[in-house]
């Protein structure tokens, strides 16, 4: 069977990544951001008869160009579809990228990053990092910032303040090669309240939580700073060891432990949040995986050594470990007292590989139950007693579907497509999922109890690679990788 066309498929959710540990640096000043080239750009927004809003959910679903060797454009679209499959509006970007990061809702106002990865370009060109900010009833543009720049992320959104980090074009005026900056724009118009100059973006993102009254930035030179989420002024940088890279997290507490947990590399450290001083450290036997979760005051982590880890967040004690022997463990979800994790058992005779995944009572490691499926996780949500997994085989190009009691592992229903299933979200009692093909990309609404499908909302086809998150407003039932700390978490808003 013919194999897809390759596409990056990446959850809706917000995730903020960081490394591993190091040594407390001196407070220095923040350089002025005085050499940031501004730039404007348009969501261009179609509206359709059917945009009253919606009983229960909006889903929103974002279409980004991941480039081809000639650069040809692709889609750069956000979709808001009404629970009902019909669309309610559709914004395009004039950036030569698309949305690729969750957007946030607050005060009937969605608040979405485009822009572009440069690396994916054949020949690349002077990018744009475009932050719009659009009526969610409609999709009408409020306002716009854009910055020429490589990479963005966020946005976080706290007390009428807007913060984003961008990657910026080089300039030669400035002391790194490609200046990560923080702005903070007022969210009622989009005005810039400040802008901090934070280090060196690389070709990696620079990342940000957030918690009480201070930001924290993680960019790919190994430096976390901690800013003033008023007036921007630097309060203390930490320097790691360990590069940003793509399994690693950071995670503010917002808690009164007043802790930032830094996972990656090997280690995994607990700083205090006011002055950035180092309150443990913990050494893994490999690297840390990526996704961890945080519940109860108890970090559960995995490293390539085939271990999961329960780790205490307030002294860094370990809990309980367990050695499962498989490859790529990742902690995937946690529910009425049981932690979900994911992992891979390779074939070594050339065959498909295995998905496996565990149950393990959270107090003390023990395992519940194990779950086989042949292909690869793709994504897992959980909710109402039920665990919804994405799995996919890419020896037959064929995705499942799989619902499972989360009490005992037993399946309850599955379906099979001929397509590579990509995010899963949950809400009412739907099972939302976007799902891309050599044919075409597509959204389906799905019966939670026995997988039959309500709807299905086709996406204009095109050649260029593109990944399709999915986002919902409503209350959602189930969570992907996340917990109660701030990592990887849906923003959600009510109508």
């Amino acid at each position: 069977m013919a194999q897809p066309r390759k596409k990056r498929i990446i959850l809706f959710s917000i995730t903020t990544i960081f490394l591993g540990l190091v040594l407390l640096g001196a407070c220095t000043p923040v350089p002025d951001a005085t050499h940031v080239s501004f730039a404007t750009a348009a969501c261009s927004t179609t509206t359709t008869a059917n945009s009253a809003p919606p009983t229960h959910t909006t889903v929103y679903v974002g279409s980004y160009e991941m480039g081809t060797p000639t650069g040809a454009a692709g889609s750069r679209d956000l979709y808001a579809l009404n629970d009902d499959g019909t669309l309610r509006w559709r914004c395009t970007t004039s950036t030569s990228g698309g949305f690729s990061a969750a957007p946030v809702i607050d005060q009937g106002t969605l608040y979405a990053l485009a822009g572009s990865e440069v690396y994916f370009k054949a020949t690349p060109p002077t990018t744009v990092q475009a932050f719009y900010a659009l009526r969610q009833n409609d999709g009408k543009q409020r306002w716009q910032f854009a910055v020429e720049g490589m990479n963005s992320s966020g946005p976080l959104i706290s007390n009428g303040t807007i913060y984003i980090a961008i990657t910026t074009t080089t300039h030669e005026s400035m002391p790194v090669s490609h200046p990560a900056f923080v702005f903070a724009l007022q969210a009622t118009t989009g005005k810039v309240l400040w802008q901090a100059l934070v280090g060196d973006g690389g070709d990696g993102r620079v990342l940000l939580v957030a918690s009480r009254e201070t930001i924290y930035v993680a960019t790919e030179d190994g430096v976390l700073t901690a800013l003033s989420a008023r007036n921007g002024t630097q309060q203390w940088h930490y320097q790691t060891n360990c590069r940003n890279d793509d399994s690693s997290t950071l995670i503010a507490s917002g808690d009164r432990s007043d802790s930032v947990y830094m996972i990656g590399c090997t280690a995994v450290s607990a700083l205090q949040a006011s002055t950035g001083k180092l309150l443990w450290n913990f050494q893994t036997n490999g690297e840390v995986e990526p996704q961890p979760l945080v519940n109860d005051g108890i970090l559960y982590i995995a490293s390539s050594n085939s271990t999961m880890y329960a780790i205490r967040t307030r002294d860094g004690k370990v809990v309980w470990q367990r050695c499962t022997g498989d490859f790529s463990l990742r902690p995937a979800a946690i529910m009425d007292g049981v932690i979900y994790v994911s992992a891979q058992e390779l074939a070594l005779d050339g065959s498909p590989s295995t998905l496996a995944l565990y149950a393990f009572r959270s107090s003390d490691g023990a395992m519940l139950w194990r779950y086989q499926h042949e292909g690869e996780n793709s994504s897992l949500v959980t909710g109402n007693g039920m665990l919804y997994l994405g799995v996919f085989n890419p020896f037959t190009s064929l995705s499942s579907i799989v619902a499972l009691r989360a009490s005992n592992g037993t399946v309850l229903w599955q379906s099979q497509s001929d397509a590579t299933n990509g995010s899963l979200n949950l809400s009412n009692g739907v099972l939302y999922i976007s799902t891309i093909s050599s044919a075409a990309d597509y959204v389906s609404a799905l019966r939670t109890d026995n997988g039959t499908l309500l709807w299905r909302y086709t996406l204009p086809y095109n050649q260029v690679h593109s990944h399709t998150p999915l986002f919902l407003t409503a209350p959602v039932i189930g969570q992907s990788a996340g917990g109660e700390f701030g990592t990887a978490r849906p923003q959600i808003a009510e109508e």
